[in-house]
């Protein structure tokens, strides 16, 4: 009797550890299911919202070329004239009325010559496409271009000219340098790492794209600064079972998107 009671305990013992092993086996089967499934389609979301965003500013540098191609032809309608339209602050800098769509700025020590002039007017044309990839998209912030002698066309028109330094130096921003031909001669759409904005947007990532003319010589870069406060938004929305979250790093593991949980549980400040 005692022996088969033992043996009795033994296998009800086995057999429960046996469905145990298979019961937990299926929960984490189904839970990495849903996991990859999961991330998976966010991925997909979220590649799909900087594609579009790629998209955008790819398009804008190629409605560009196509205006240097015609550049002649552009000027002779008399759209913006900036020999008449841009003047002299008493800081030495080029500025233009804040009743017009875009900020123009122009450092200190470059002078507006003819080939300055015709350029400028043909950029500031932009302004019949920018104002309304800004309203289509409100994620974006901001749209510009740098030339390589320093200028900038800037929407909205936030008088660009009153906020930056006379000696304001476009060429030399990461963004630029990392869009121009030196750096990227495939002229890829580049972007940049996560920053927060200074002007208390949240966190805000640059994409930028050079800018060539009809001879594929290097007129300058146009870019975009995007806020990812969505991009935090959809990552928080993401659950996980009971208690699982999401998380968004970038390539170089700087934290972008991290739910109130994550920073309870990873001890981030």
């Amino acid at each position: 009797i005692v022996g088969m009671g033992y043996y009795v305990y033994y296998r009800t013992q086995l057999s429960n550890a046996v469905l145990t092993n298979q019961l937990e086996s299926s929960v984490r089967s189904k839970a990495e299911e849903q996991l990859s499934t999961t991330s998976k389609e966010q991925a997909a979301l979220l590649n799909g919202f900087f594609e579009s965003m790629g998209n955008n500013i790819s398009t804008l540098s190629k409605i560009e070329k196509s205006m240097f191609s015609e550049e002649k032809r552009l000027i002779m309608v008399i759209f913006w004239d900036s020999s008449v339209s841009l003047f002299r602050l008493s800081s030495g800098t080029w500025d233009n009325s804040n009743t017009e769509v875009a900020s123009i700025f122009i450092p200190a020590d470059v002078e507006l010559t003819d080939k300055l002039v015709s350029k400028l007017n043909v950029v500031k044309q932009t302004e019949l496409i920018a104002p309304a990839i800004l309203v289509d998209n409100p994620d974006i912030i901001a749209i510009y271009f740098g030339g390589t002698s320093k200028e900038t066309v800037y929407f909205p028109n936030i008088d660009l000219a009153n906020i930056v330094p006379p000696d304001f130096d476009i060429t030399g921003r990461l963004w630029y340098v990392a869009a121009s031909p030196d750096k990227n001669p495939d002229g890829n759409v580049v972007w940049s790492t996560p920053y927060q904005d200074a002007a208390l947007n949240g966190l805000v990532i640059t994409t930028s794209v050079p800018v060539f003319d009809s001879s594929n010589k290097f007129q300058g870069v146009s870019a975009m600064d995007i806020q990812l406060n969505r991009i935090t938004s959809l990552i928080s929305a993401i659950h996980i079972g009971d208690t699982g979250y999401a998380l968004l790093i970038d390539k170089d593991n700087r934290l972008i998107a991290l739910p109130e949980a994550g920073y309870k549980d990873f001890g981030v400040t």
